[in-house]
């Protein structure tokens, strides 16, 4: 994901009153995601997500790797801020061998305690779950909720890196609209699907939001793979009370 991408998001968060840690590259590791997983109310995890079945994983750099020996189109910087809220980037490599990378697991995921409220699993079919007869649904989107996430938000297919950030962006600001201290995440979600497919041609930009929905299609494959699972409501991600949000007033 280009930097823009990346600090457009952190922007967002930043304004409204959440601290970000960014991590990118080879920095990216099995022990700094651990790191984040007691210390974040919001993780944002946005990869490569490999493998079928129950050997789904989050693709990670291998521990110990030189930033001289990174992929050439990893994410070029590594941006570290103190706060409680760390906006996690995951490393942008196209090809991924066993020798230089490293998986987070199913099993991983479940032997973690995750303090997040929300997880983002902005990677290619993160939210792909194994059904199987007589047995509840096995995939990282349950294994991040058992492991303590309040709710997740995935993806159901391959998808553009481009379509992952625009909707990232459009769901942080609709997630912050409101000033009241329970946020809604399901209408949050729905008004970002719903901007993803506004037609959005130059020519049709004046148009009301609900005529831009009509005018032309946009293809599912760009707004559709989108999915939030667990709570639809979330509290307490960082200053979301007025209170912490305005300025103290003297006694």
């Amino acid at each position: 994901m280009a930097d823009t991408a990346i600090e457009e998001m952190q922007s967002i968060l930043d304004e409204n009153g959440l601290q970000t840690v960014v991590t990118s590259g080879s920095a990216v590791t099995q022990g700094a995601l651990r790191e984040q997983f007691t210390d974040a109310d919001l993780l944002h995890l946005h990869g490569h997500t490999a493998g079928h079945d129950l050997e789904r994983h989050l693709v990670l750099e291998r521990e110990g790797r030189s930033a001289s020996s990174r992929s050439p189109v990893s994410a070029a910087q590594y941006t570290a801020r103190t706060g409680i809220s760390p906006f996690l980037s995951l490393s942008e490599v196209q090809q991924a061998s066993q020798e230089r990378m490293q998986r987070f697991t199913l099993q991983d995921a479940f032997a973690v305690t995750v303090r997040a409220r929300l997880v983002m699993l902005m990677g290619c079919g993160s939210g792909i779950q194994v059904i199987r007869e007589g047995d509840d649904a096995l995939g990282l989107v349950n294994a991040f909720l058992s492991a303590g996430a309040t709710s997740v938000m995935s993806t159901l297919w391959p998808l553009d890196q481009t379509d992952a950030a625009n909707f990232s962006k459009e769901f942080y600001r609709n997630m912050f609209a409101s000033a009241d201290d329970v946020i809604d995440l399901a209408t949050a979600f729905q008004s970002s699907v719903n901007l993803m497919r506004a037609c959005r041609r130059p020519g049709c930009q004046r148009k009301r939001p609900s005529a831009r929905l009509q005018c032309h299609r946009v293809a599912p494959y760009h707004w559709a793979p989108f999915t939030l699972s667990g709570s639809w409501v979330c509290q307490g991600i960082a200053a979301r009370t007025r209170d912490e949000m305005l300025p103290a007033t003297p006694i």
